[in-house]
């Protein structure tokens, strides 16, 4: 059995029929987050954006007293 790491991030503009290795998020609203694999033909420089984007696109939708409780965090 081959073991497959999959990384799920929100994307609001998939590059899904640039990759193979980027798919449609798996069993998540589809419109709003892709699935990545790892080892596929993803260079690790944009899954590191694809992650700092969905990161910024989560955050802005916290509650305030989330992000500034996050923010102390760092």
């Amino acid at each position: 059995m081959v073991c497959q790491y999959i990384l799920w991030i929100k994307d609001t503009k998939a590059k899904s029929s640039q990759y193979q290795g980027i798919e449609p998020g798996y069993h998540m609203n589809k419109k709003h987050w892709i699935s990545v694999h790892f080892n596929s033909d993803v260079p690790d420089s944009l899954i590191k954006e694809l992650v700092k984007k969905s990161y910024e696109l989560v955050f802005k939708n916290l509650t305030l007293k989330v992000q500034h409780s996050l923010k102390d965090k760092k």
